[in-house]
């Protein structure tokens, strides 16, 4: 189940560890646990300091669900890997014992950043035998920190699983990295170049991957910034203009640390980036309105978790995990919009009745649906843009995109009913699907202008409501007996259905939507 390198940490040395760290401070607001695994060690951090925000970082992917379950932050995969400007006062860590140089190199680098504690397990001949550069670079860095290395002994014998590994503990508060001034020249290499933002020139993925960067760089300099405020402050400078700036003459802001002051800069941009992602239609262009509403709501969430490549991704598999329902209810909800919810208006040609599989009430949508949506304010203002309107408009096309699987060119709904609006033009509106028309009356007439598409849309939702055969598609006309040809005969006729056999996975494939919505 899990790799060879998965040694859960014994209780009694857990305890060592949490004593290690109550000796040297009391409260440690933020917390990292960068080699998670089951959640022995975050499992005790919890209990013993209940107000500290705990990330973890997992490799193993079944672990990482583990920690999850367990209502841990699993911020990243692999920690040799973590790129984030966040910053830990407590950095407790049970790393693979075969390359543990370098997770404990990559912790102090994080711990300087402002002078936090790490408490590490170690095989013990990483220290007694410092016979590589990166072992004797280590031993060179825990004495500037004036590391304690505590020898513990074979502690595995007797744990959940046993190796007769020899094991020390180091422990140290690191001291601060005092880095030279200048903020935009030290970060001059890593300024982001950005591409102009067009959809038909930037693809998904590279326009997440700059926004990515530009995330970092500003959290970077943001950090920096806030770096050499203190640097001054220890110097004696307090000029009133660099309390304003920094949001010390906001009594909240200025009790706070500077580790403190650092995370709440670096929550804030987060949210800003999340918020910024969840907007675009990059990101999220696909998905319906509830589907949008129901992330945007999760927004404040985000705060906890970097705006990293690997935080994207995992938020696009959580998607992914509920979103073909989700569509699919879209889709089931659409058909019955455009057939029998709005079949009341009269002389309305919405739909056409057929008889349905051992029923009589079935019916489909026509090629030309009425909708009742108005783009006409109370005072007959044309306001196609009206977000009611426009908003409609979205879901509709959102669940024919599911349907057309990505045949159908990009098309800017939002633009072109702006466009509208400013022409005042109200008739033949030309969509990505369908042609629009507004009337003061109160409804918009749609004309569909791929009869296939829509007579995938009347499948699909036929199929849901069981007024078609269970075999439709994958039977010939032929096999069929008479009272499935009769069912066939009155929802399409014999040369339809051959056409939907001949190209079944069109008619009723299912697309891979995450991957056309996101370019995964």
């Amino acid at each position: 189940m899990f790799d060879k390198e998965f040694y859960p940490t014994p209780t009694e040395v857990v305890s060592l560890m949490l004593d290690e760290a109550k000796k040297r401070k009391n409260k440690y607001n933020f917390i990292l646990e960068p080699s998670a695994g089951k959640g022995n060690i975050a499992d005790r951090l919890r209990d013993k300091f209940r107000n500290s925000k705990i990330d973890t970082i997992e490799k193993n992917r079944e672990l990482q669900g583990f920690l999850s379950s367990k209502s841990y932050a699993v911020i990243h995969d692999d920690f040799l890997t973590f790129d984030s400007p966040m910053v830990y006062d407590l950095i407790m860590m049970n790393p693979p014992f075969s390359n543990g140089d370098d997770h404990l190199l990559k912790a102090i680098d994080i711990a300087e950043r402002s002078g936090g504690v790490v408490i590490c397990l170690l095989n013990s001949q990483t220290v007694l035998n410092p016979h590589t550069n990166k072992r004797k670079a280590l031993m060179e860095k825990l004495n500037s920190h004036s590391a304690e290395v505590k020898h513990i002994g074979s502690v595995f014998l007797d744990s959940e699983r046993k190796t007769g590994v020899d094991t020390v503990l180091i422990v140290f508060e690191a001291k601060r990295k005092q880095d030279a001034g200048k903020i935009v020249t030290s970060l001059k290499e890593d300024i982001p170049r950005f591409k102009d933002k067009q959809s038909n020139h930037v693809s998904k993925g590279s326009f997440i991957e700059s926004v990515v960067d530009q995330y970092a760089f500003e959290a970077r300099a943001g950090v920096n910034l806030i770096d050499e405020y203190f640097d001054l402050r220890r110097h004696g400078l307090n000029h009133e203009l660099i309390r304003l700036f920094t949001g010390d003459n906001d009594d909240r802001f200025a009790l706070l640390t500077e580790s403190e002051k650092k995370v709440s800069f670096i929550r804030s941009l987060r949210y800003q980036y999340w918020q910024k992602l969840f907007k675009s239609d990059e990101f999220v262009g696909l998905l319906t309105g509830n589907m949008r509403n129901e992330l945007y709501s999760k927004l404040r969430e985000f705060e906890d978790y970097d705006f990293s490549l690997f935080n994207i991704m995992q938020l696009k598999e959580d998607l992914h995990k509920s979103f073909i329902s989700g569509i699919e209810n879209a889709i089931e909800s659409l058909f019955d919009q455009l057939s029998a919810a709005h079949s009341y208006y009269a002389g309305s040609k919405n739909i056409h009745y057929y008889n349905g599989w051992k029923t009589n009430k079935a019916h489909k949508i026509n090629k030309k649906v009425i909708l009742p949506v108005s783009a006409y304010s109370f005072m007959d203002l044309y306001k196609p843009t009206y977000y009611a309107v426009a908003d409609k408009l979205y879901d509709i096309e959102r669940a024919l995109d599911y349907l057309d699987g990505g045949r159908t060119d990009y098309s800017d709904l939002r633009r072109l009913l702006r466009e509208a609006e400013e022409k005042e033009q109200t008739k033949d509106i030309d969509l990505k699907y369908f042609k629009l028309t507004f009337y003061k009356k109160g409804t918009a007439h749609i004309i569909f202008k791929d009869e296939d598409l829509l007579h995938k849309l009347n499948v699909a939702g036929s199929l849901k409501r069981g007024w078609l055969p269970e075999s439709y598609g994958y039977k010939g006309y032929s096999e069929m007996n008479a009272a499935e040809k009769e069912v066939i005969e009155s929802f399409e006729g014999k040369a339809s259905y051959d056409k939907v056999v001949r190209n079944r996975d069109f008619f009723l494939g299912k697309e891979d939507y995450l991957r056309l919505a996101m370019g995964a």
